[in-house]
């Protein structure tokens, strides 16, 4: 898997880095992690799989749990959730807003991370977006 998107979590710890994987079509979105070696944090920052237009996400044929954050069209943190291995999963609405994208994370990350719901995904580009209208899912 290769991490093409970098982006920050914007949470009340500060700006802290992401390595993301983008699945923006059918067949990336439908296989995600599957068969895929467990995502492990490093130096470069924590590694994510964002899966695009999705609101619901398996865990079918999973080596690891993996914790699951929904995120609303701007990026967002709407929910979370953690995904066992061979589980479902599905966002909600919830005050934050409506989830339109998911991002799979290794288990444990969004407690390192102290990401939580009302939290933002924005993209490393654009660090001084505060509210960011559209995040740019394409990568860079």
């Amino acid at each position: 898997m290769q991490f093409h998107l970098h982006a920050l979590a914007r949470t009340r710890r500060g700006d802290l880095p992401l390595r993301l994987a983008v699945a923006n079509g059918f067949l990336a979105r439908l296989g995600g992690l599957m068969f895929q070696p467990p995502l492990r944090a490093n130096a470069a920052g924590t590694p994510g799989l964002l899966i695009t237009a999705c609101r619901s996400v398996h865990g079918c044929f999973l080596q690891a749990p993996l914790d699951v954050v929904f995120l609303c069209d701007r990026g967002r943190v709407v929910q979370i959730q953690r995904l066992q291995p061979f589980g479902a999963v599905r966002g909600r609405a919830g005050w934050q807003g409506v989830p339109r994208h998911v991002l799979e994370l290794p288990m444990g990350s969004v407690a390192r991370l102290g990401l939580l719901e009302g939290d933002w995904i924005v993209s490393a580009n654009e660090p001084s977006a505060r509210t960011p209208s559209v995040l740019k899912w394409s990568a860079a």
